[in-house]
C-alpha cells in the first residue's frame, strides 16, 4: 500500500499511454503511474509495489482485465467502462468506490475521459483530495 501521500497505479493495455497521461494530469503530484505490461502490473499490484492497475482493450472487459483476474482473483477487479458506452462521472465514481478493489477495466477509447474521473476517487477515497 501507498503511505498515504500519493497513489501508485500501473497503467496496461491499448491505451496504456493516454490512461498514464490523463491519470497523471488528474492527479499530479498526488500520483505516480508506471506503464507495463499486464502481467508485470498485476504483479506489483499483488506485491504492494503499485496500488492500481488500470487495463485497456476495446472492450474494456476481456482483455483489459484477464491477467489482472488471473494474478489478483475476479474479486479484486472491475469492469469501468465498455464498449456499450462509459457511464456519467457519478456512476463511474459509485463504482470505483464501490469496495477497494485492486484493478480496473476500461474501453480504450474512455482513457482520456474516464481516467481524471477514476483518479479523483481514488484520491479522495484515500483522503488525499476533498
Amino acid at each position: 500500500m501507498t503511505d498515504g501521500a500519493k497513489i501508485r497505479i500501473c497503467a496496461a493495455g491499448m491505451a496504456k499511454n493516454y490512461i498514464a497521461t490523463a491519470a497523471k494530469a488528474a492527479g499530479g503530484d498526488l500520483v505516480d503511474v508506471e506503464i507495463t505490461s499486464d502481467m508485470a502490473g498485476a504483479k506489483k499490484v499483488k506485491a504492494g509495489e503499485a496500488d492500481y492497475f488500470i487495463g485497456s482493450c476495446w472492450s474494456g472487459q476481456g482483455g483489459a482485465l484477464s491477467i489482472a483476474i488471473a494474478v489478483l482473483g475476479y474479486s479484486n477487479c472491475a469492469m469501468v467502462t465498455t464498449q456499450a458506452g462509459m457511464p456519467p462521472a457519478e456512476k463511474i465514481k459509485a463504482r470505483v468506490n464501490e469496495k477497494d478493489w485492486k484493478a480496473f477495466g476500461i474501453n480504450a477509447a474512455h482513457a482520456e475521459t474516464a481516467i481524471p474521473i477514476m483518479v479523483e476517487a481514488l484520491l479522495e477515497r484515500r483522503g488525499l483530495k476533498k
